[in-house]
């Protein structure tokens, strides 16, 4: 009666202390707005985490004592990271601001806002044939394939096909084609929104994301040149046509917009940036840029509000107008723009205007720097976005191809952080996975890499630790450079294969390779209207399309996960990695190597493998039965059994592939691991106690058993290792 009593007493003690506890592989092209290579980021701009607690005035004059003109945003606002983005003044550079910044001991971080590349090697269109999936050797793109080289999928759809529990994929990248037919009933909805209304219903911060966000609007980030803008005897006066998008019968608003400047020498004329409907209609919205804001030392964004939020029409056509009074040889505005390419065309949707003293001129290849504010509509410009949303989940029967999880279980949340041709900005690449965790990803699809970043480190860890697997390109860098986020820790690093299972020639090969995937000639959707790389100068063409790169492995990797995680979401995101590297096919030198890490992905392999979701009871005394509940056990028993610790048992009172009724092995006492074994491989491990209750006792014993179970219970919830072991060594002396 004492142990029960002590074990009463433990109980109370612990409810009170619970209730207190609460790369863009392209030619030269033309570059973002950054003027170096090797480590590219946006000037002007600097991420910055201060410690826990500092006092927010000191904040203030940190920032301001680096050059600070205004803080843009707050990156991670609802997790308690204190990361900021700041704007610089026009002639404080990046490398000056963050050597001030990490001279404070209040700051943990300071780093450039970098910029990231999307990882797929242009190629040809072919035929529909995605091997990848079965691989009967047939020939992609000229190659003849070997046989089984593939990821077994028409295999694994026999266990799990994105059916079964819901699972939400984020694929942050360039946006995603929403009308398209294999994707328009594959997109997530966020629960708490309602579309259209113009109001945050959820209170995350962001107006209508009924099915992601796009964080770069509309926008065009590279250049290649600049134009006389004020220049004596030259043009005043430019002009960028750009497209509303929105989704049908909603607007779109346009608050903010940015254009790309510099100077030489000392201008004194402002200059005006407006929106019109037409090149020669009527001023909508402007603002004004003063000489002072735009710097000599190099390229800066001059990104400002509107003097009215616009509600733009989708589908309708607008104009950004820029011109100055200036007119000067020795002082004038250089205005940033791509062009000079009678082929590429970055911004398809758009074009460059310039006025010859008469009239407009279209340049129909050209295109300014511009951007627009953020917004609710994810749609792809670009086109990488859909084809990776594809190869994770285009839906069957939709068109012509299917995703790896195609069930209708499986949602892709679109994330938008890509520009028109390709750029990608550190800042939004943080939000978005900031976004992704907080609106319940099970997994997140990031095709793009760059350098590392510490930011980037800890919006890893916070989606990890939000229970989301996380999967990144490993790179096409033909060579053992890491890129990240694939080098992140808690972020599954993945290569590419061909259609002969050998790796990519472009493929990058190093320590942040963890799995491989099929990337070369992969076949899944594109936009189904003109964007950036089905221009002629790349021919890809509109709809469905082969593309290849680590950006492709990195979908089919991720769609494995929604897989596993719909047969069986109670897997922590460790498990779901260890199924999908323990059961992929070895490639290369035994055991994990760099070129293909554990080794190319098995979808069918990782999904036989029987996995346990609970034991009830989990607190056995002598001759007792506990039932085991999970998946993938088989209809019948046949040569399986179950193992408490290196103890096979003995006696089963029932088996079917969800649910094994088995008794505790004689003479088996204390902590025990159980896994059930069958042909296909031995399953997770969960935890077991045996006791023996005291010989004659009756209710007494049995009460003190089931007290101490409870604590122990509680216990596991609060996570006192060492109390919980005194209470199982008190269980087990029981007599």
């Amino acid at each position: 009666m004492k142990l029960a009593k002590l074990a009463i007493a433990l109980v109370c003690v612990l409810g009170l202390l619970l209730l207190g506890t609460s790369a863009l592989s392209l030619p030269d092209t033309g570059k973002p707005l950054s003027g170096i290579d090797s480590q590219e980021y946006k000037p002007g701009e600097v991420l910055v985490r201060f410690k826990e607690g500092t006092d927010p005035k000191l904040k203030e004059d940190i920032k301001d004592s680096a050059g600070e003109k205004a803080t843009l945003k707050q990156v991670a606002p609802t997790t308690g990271n204190d990361i900021q983005l700041i704007k610089l003044e026009p002639d404080v550079t990046v490398e000056q601001a963050v050597a001030e910044l990490q001279a404070r001991p209040e700051v943990l971080y300071a780093e450039p806002n970098y910029t990231r590349e999307l990882l797929y090697n242009p190629s040809d269109p072919g035929f529909p044939n995605q091997w990848g999936l079965h691989n009967t050797g047939q020939t992609i793109e000229g190659q003849t394939g070997t046989p089984d080289a593939d990821i077994d999928a028409p295999e694994a759809w026999n266990i799990e096909k994105g059916n079964t529990s819901p699972v939400e994929v984020a694929v942050i990248d360039t946006g995603i084609d929403l009308s398209h037919p294999d994707l328009a009933s594959k997109l997530w909805q966020n629960p708490g929104e309602v579309p259209g209304n113009s109001v945050d219903d959820d209170g995350n911060g962001y107006v209508d994301d009924y099915n992601g966000y796009n964080w770069t609007g509309i926008s065009q980030y590279r250049y290649s040149h600049y134009e006389y803008l004020g220049y004596a005897s030259y043009r005043k006066k430019f002009a960028q046509s750009f497209k509303a998008r929105a989704s049908a019968g909603h607007t779109q608003k346009l608050s903010h917009v940015g254009i790309a400047l510099a100077k030489t020498g000392n201008p004194s004329a402002t200059i005006k940036v407006i929106v019109r409907s037409s090149l020669g209609g009527s001023n909508l919205a402007s603002f004004t840029i003063d000489p002072s804001e735009v710097s000599k030392s190099e390229v800066r964004e001059i990104y400002k509000p509107l003097s009215s939020t616009l509600s733009l029409t989708p589908g309708a056509t607008y104009y950004l107008v820029i011109r100055t009074s200036s007119v000067d040889s020795s002082n004038y505005y250089r205005l940033y723009t791509y062009g000079g390419n009678s082929i590429l065309d970055l911004y398809l949707e758009g074009k460059e205007y310039r006025w010859d003293g008469s009239a407009w001129v279209s340049m129909d290849h050209d295109d300014l720097y511009f951007k627009t504010n953020p917004y609710y509509y994810p749609y792809d410009y670009y086109g990488h976005g859909t084809h990776c949303s594809g190869i994770v989940g285009a839906k069957e029967g939709g068109g012509n191809v299917v995703g790896v999880s195609f069930g209708a279980n499986t949602r892709i949340m679109a994330l938008k952080i890509g520009d028109s041709s390709g750029v990608l900005y550190e800042a939004d690449i943080l939000e978005a996975i900031y976004y992704a965790a907080d609106n319940g990803a099970d997994v997140l699809s990031m095709s793009f890499g760059g350098p590392y970043s510490s930011a980037e480190q800890d919006a890893v860890n916070y989606a990890h630790g939000k229970g989301a697997v996380l999967f990144a390109s490993a790179g096409n860098g033909y060579g053992p450079v890491i890129y990240y986020p694939a080098g992140c820790d808690n972020v599954i690093g993945v290569g590419a294969t061909n259609n002969r299972d050998q790796r990519a020639s472009f493929s990058s090969y190093n320590s942040s390779v963890d799995v491989s995937a099929p990337g070369v000639d992969v076949y899944s959707t594109m936009p189904t209207y003109p964007v950036y790389v089905n221009n002629p100068y790349y021919g890809y063409e509109q709809d469905y399309d082969y593309m290849s790169g680590t950006s492709m492995a990195c979908p089919m990797a991720a769609g494995l996960a929604a897989l596993i995680r719909s047969q069986t979401p109670y897997l922590d995101p460790n498990q779901v990695e260890e199924l999908i590297e323990g059961h992929a096919d070895d490639k290369g030198t035994p055991g994990r190597d760099d070129e293909y890490g554990h080794g190319r992905i098995n979808a069918y392999s990782s999904l036989a493998v029987p996995n346990i979701a609970s034991i009830q009871p989990s607190i056995l005394d002598r001759g007792g039965q506990t039932n085991i509940s999970g998946c993938d056990f088989g209809a019948t028993r046949g040569s399986s059994y179950v193992s408490f610790g290196a103890v096979q048992a003995t006696t089963y009172t029932s088996w079917s592939d969800t649910a094994i009724g088995v008794k505790r092995p004689a003479g088996a006492k204390g902590e025990y691991l159980v896994t059930v074994t069958t042909p296909a491989g031995t399953s997770n491990g969960v935890t077991c106690y045996f006791v023996n209750p005291p010989s004659g006792c009756g209710a007494g014993g049995g009460m003190a058993v089931a007290m101490l179970g409870l604590t122990l219970g509680l216990l596991s919830v609060a996570g006192s290792q060492r109390i919980r072991k005194r209470l199982l060594t008190r269980l087990q002396q029981v007599r």
